[in-house]
């Protein structure tokens, strides 16, 4: 591991050799409550996977045999699965084992998370119980909503590759300022490691959400408390800042890039904008967000019109509550939107399918 200086992030405002560090939880990782909940969770919706049956086959002797493995420590990681995915754009997933990778990955996840997670800032949203997409949505409409002139300007940016340009060395130091225990360090390094290279999270591996949001929480206590941004939102690598300045937002972005791109070896991708939110909408986390409205981002509707097509025949569509029904998921998106906006597209659907729109309940 690199020999990093605390002198380094100095001009973070942060100083980590005063903090004191988590020791002796590595054996939670094998308590029998844990580990029965973390083989729960890794199993939702995979009754089908082959894996998973074989698994629950012998599901005793499985599970004193992750116990045993844990307890000795004598885990090592499987080969990742490359799968190609396009949704919505092109991603090349590295997928573990199930067994054990993918149940190690939620039972190292259940104890650490909870301690990584004392550093996030409030408004990170990706991959976290109760904030989410939605979370984050309503949180910046609010804002504009209540301080309009305080946000009359947008700057979005979003960090090149991110999952593929994390780099090891550092995000290993930075959760060594939290956690002292060393066999979980040593579990956490062989995960980090995982792909062998020096570089990069797997996409694919349940810790690298929780890898991608920590690695990134110096860089936002930078925005905040050195930069003194007060309208910070981030969707993991995807960060918007709201402000009432062009030139500030500008200031922002070239000090912004820099301290990334010195410290976490990561660099902006070049289509980062500064913009007037009375001009155009703020396109984020699946929607379009303007002062006085907030609409669907045009691929996700997209999409659904094209699931429409495909499923027309399976669905008689009456009224709105036919809609909830057959497509909760795209009905859920729907209810985060403007009224106008809702009933616009609720109107479009009934009339493709010769329907008159009855409001339900």
């Amino acid at each position: 591991m690199a020999n990093y200086m605390y002198s380094d992030f100095e001009d973070c405002g942060f100083f980590y050799e005063k903090t004191k560090r988590v020791r002796h939880i590595y054996q939670y990782l094998y308590d029998q409550d844990n580990l029965l909940h973390c083989i729960h969770r890794s199993q939702q919706r995979k009754h089908r996977n082959k894996a998973v049956i074989k698994f629950n086959e012998n599901f005793s002797e499985n599970v004193d045999r992750l116990y045993w493995l844990l307890h000795d420590e004598k885990y090592v990681p499987g080969p990742l699965r490359k799968r190609r995915i396009f949704e919505p754009k092109e991603r090349i997933l590295q997928i573990p084992p199930y067994d054990p990778d993918r149940i190690i990955d939620h039972c190292v996840v259940s104890v650490v998370e909870p301690i990584l997670m004392q550093t996030f800032i409030a408004h990170t949203y990706s991959c976290i119980k109760g904030r989410g997409i939605h979370g984050c949505m309503n949180d910046i409409v609010a804002a504009i909503q209540r301080d309009p002139e305080g946000t009359r300007y947008a700057l979005i940016m979003d960090i090149h590759k991110y999952y593929d340009n994390v780099d090891h060395d550092r995000l290993k130091w930075k959760y060594r300022r939290k956690i002292g225990d060393p066999k979980m360090l040593r579990i956490m390094d062989l995960i980090v490691d995982c792909n062998g290279l020096p570089v990069g999270v797997p996409i694919g591996r349940y810790t690298s959400q929780m890898y991608g949001n920590f690695n990134l929480t110096d860089f936002e206590h930078f925005l905040l408390e050195m930069l003194h941004v007060h309208y910070l939102y981030v969707y993991m690598d995807n960060i918007v800042i709201l402000g009432n300045d062009k030139a500030r937002l500008h200031e922002i972005f070239t000090r912004a890039a820099l301290h990334l791109a010195t410290h976490d070896h990561l660099e902006i991708n070049p289509n980062w904008q500064v913009f007037p939110l009375a001009a155009r909408d703020l396109d984020h986390v699946g929607f379009r967000i303007s002062p006085h409205d907030i609409r669907l981002r045009k691929t996700i509707l997209y999409r659904f019109y094209e699931k429409l097509k495909r499923t027309r025949k399976m669905y008689d569509l009456q009224c709105e509550a036919d809609i909830k029904h057959a497509y909760p998921s795209e009905y859920g998106w729907l209810t985060h939107c403007s009224p106008q906006h809702k009933e616009s597209i609720i109107n479009k659907i009934l009339l493709n399918n010769g329907k008159k729109h009855h409001q339900s309940a």
